[in-house]
């Protein structure tokens, strides 16, 4: 029985050389390897979460399991430090109990795959499953061991789906502001296009009563004009006349005094004959 659990138990050291450029990578896995006969690999999702790694380890090759090696609950150990990951395999059989919940919590994950915990859950009730030794149809048995040993590709494919839709959701809402400020700016436009308008009407009407207005005071110009001319004809008309008055009067003056001796004549001689 000790020599079965060291066959189930081990230890894989892997290092990971230029870490800093691989990092950036959607994920990388390491070579396989073998632990209790059975070929695993670690694949690694750097990037995913600032301030956590996201490690996973699946099965290499389902066709080159040899039997007991499905019974083995596998986890990770960590050494940070030196961007290295040790593996240790254990044998854990899981109890019905266990069964029963990673079945339930698989039903969940398949209900709804983009719940948060879902990757983890998923990964948790896949693990357990695969090495339950009942409860579990051949064909379901199948199905678990197909989808575990491409869980990693699921993985990978779920996360770009959620990067591409979380990219197209932000596209959209970008796209849908672009167009909310078009159509803001295309408001804005037809606006100040009908206030334009209404400046030019009222700036036309204004340059019309401009002509008008500049149009009657050339008219009052001239009229003026003409009334200075006809003033000063009338001021020198006025003068020559004034002129003549005086020297009719003068005339007069002389013809009166002439008339009156005339008269005293004419009277006088009425007197002696009359």
């Amino acid at each position: 029985m000790e020599e079965e659990q060291q066959l189930r138990s081990g230890k894989y050291t892997w290092v990971i050389d230029s870490f800093s450029e691989k990092k950036n990578k959607p994920k990388f896995s390491s070579d396989a390897f073998t632990v209790g006969g059975c070929k695993w690999q670690i694949t690694m999702y750097p990037g995913r979460e600032a301030d956590y790694l996201e490690i996973y380890l699946g099965v290499a090759d389902t066709a080159t399991l040899p039997d007991g090696c499905a019974t083995g609950t596998p986890h990770l150990g960590e050494e940070s430090a030196s961007h290295s990951q040790t593996t240790d395999v254990a044998s854990d059989t899981p109890s019905s109990d266990d069964i029963e919940k990673a079945k339930h919590s698989l039903k969940e994950c398949l209900l709804d795959l983009f719940k948060l915990d879902m990757r983890d859950r998923l990964s948790s009730a896949l693990s357990i499953l695969s090495h339950a030794g009942a409860g579990l149809s051949p064909d379901q048995q199948r199905s678990i061991e197909t989808f575990k040993a491409n869980f990693d590709d699921f993985l990978c494919d779920f996360l770009t789906f959620e990067l591409d839709n979380s990219d197209f959701e932000l596209q959209k809402i970008t796209t849908d502001r672009i167009y909310s400020t078009m159509k803001k700016n295309r408001e804005s436009h037809l606006s100040y296009k009908q206030s334009f308008d209404s400046l030019t009407e009222e700036k036309e009407e204004l340059y019309k009563r401009l002509k008008e207005v500049s149009s009657g005071e050339r008219e009052l110009i001239s009229d003026w004009e003409t009334l200075i001319k006809e003033s000063e004809e009338v001021k020198l008309k006025c003068a020559i006349q004034e002129k003549k008055l005086a020297e009719a009067k003068e005339k007069k003056k002389i013809a009166e005094e002439r008339m009156s001796r005339s008269t005293s004549a004419w009277s006088s001689l009425k007197e002696q004959f009359l």
